[in-house]
């Protein structure tokens, strides 16, 4: 008799177990396969991968930074298309410094300090930027930070795409 009750709990246990990792796969699959795009982090030059996040098209995510020369932050948002392209959508500072947009053919509001700059651009392939402990360049989306600068202790270039 207690050799079938053992043999009853190790098929019980056997169970459960098999159901929650058919649960935690149907999780997974909902929350990574269901995305229309991977943002893909990495360095061109040395192939090194860094991250690997799911977006859906029509989602946002910015990319602060602080300004070089102004130490002002600065924030661009941009947009997943369709297609699997980066579109700039706006670009956020409190002060002019080099490289800021000081084209005013594309539509600007300020507000509380803020200057913010909606661009027309074309969307694009990839974005490939400079990223150094000074300049602080962090990724966020979904109200999850992801800081670029932490990831060498000196400049690195870095190219965000999707796939």
């Amino acid at each position: 008799m207690n050799k079938r009750i053992l043999i009853l709990y190790a098929t019980l246990a056997v169970i459960i177990l098999g159901a929650g990792i058919i649960l935690t796969a149907l999780f997974l699959e909902q929350q990574v396969f269901k995305a229309d795009w991977m943002l893909i982090i990495e360095n061109p030059r040395t192939e090194n991968f860094y991250y690997q996040i799911p977006v859906n098209t029509g989602e946002s995510f910015t990319l602060s930074l602080r300004n070089s020369v102004s130490k002002s932050m600065v924030t661009g948002t941009f947009l997943v298309t369709r297609s699997g392209l980066i579109k700039p959508y706006t670009t956020e500072f409190t002060s002019y410094g080099p490289g800021l947009p000081m084209d005013f053919l594309e539509e600007v509001k300020i507000e509380n300090g803020i200057i913010t700059v909606f661009h027309n651009e074309a969307p694009r392939e990839h974005l490939l930027l400079w990223v150094s402990p000074q300049t602080e360049e962090t990724i966020i989306i979904y109200d999850q930070a992801y800081p670029l600068f932490t990831l060498s202790d000196s400049h690195q270039l870095l190219k965000i795409q999707l796939k």
